[in-house]
């Protein structure tokens, strides 16, 4: 492919539909990578179907051809776990941790087991991995300032972070930088 044809679906170099729903860049080495959710297999969002197939990447050095790098972040068979395929996991972004050498991946979850879809129960989620492409492993799922997610982006500036979270408990947008 050599050129973005609007309207028509885009497809990776295997000739598949990309899944990177909700996605991000992130470019490393010259290399560009897409990641977002991977809604393959899906008819309809509707409750008794899966909602996602976790987190799917892809990576380009042309931003029209796109490799698919596999799944970074998998779905789980345990219905207690916020990463369950019938559970929403939404608009994971991806950031370099120079401290600690890994990379860092946020996320946002909503339901519960015995809620599967709760849009009200939004918590943040943070994973890492060592390598960009290598599976990302949950370490905390928790209520930011203990209100609900909303929508979130990050800005990396060099050495310095902007983090801007809207908290939809009360509909707060909190803007932090370090």
């Amino acid at each position: 492919m050599n050129s973005i044809k609007p309207g028509l679906e885009w497809l990776d170099t295997n000739g598949c539909p990309i899944q990177a729903h909700a996605g991000q860049l992130f470019i490393e080495d010259g290399v560009y990578y897409w990641y977002g959710e991977d809604k393959s297999n899906m008819t309809v969002d509707v409750y008794g179907e899966p909602y996602h197939n976790g987190v799917r990447c892809y990576s380009s050095t042309d931003l029209y051809n796109w490799k698919d790098e596999g799944t970074i972040l998998a779905p789980s068979d345990d219905e207690n776990s916020p990463l369950h395929s019938y559970r929403v996991v939404d608009r994971p972004h991806i950031i370099y941790n120079e401290k600690t050498k890994k990379y860092v991946m946020w996320i946002k979850f909503a339901g519960e087991k015995e809620n599967l879809r709760n849009w009200k129960n939004q918590r943040a989620g943070v994973l890492v991995a060592d390598k960009l492409l290598d599976p990302y492993t949950l370490v905390k799922d928790f209520l930011p300032n203990g209100m609900h997610m909303g929508d979130f982006d990050f800005v990396k500036d060099g050495d310095k972070m902007f983090i801007s979270v809207t908290l939809s408990t009360i509909r707060l947008t909190l803007l932090v930088c370090s």
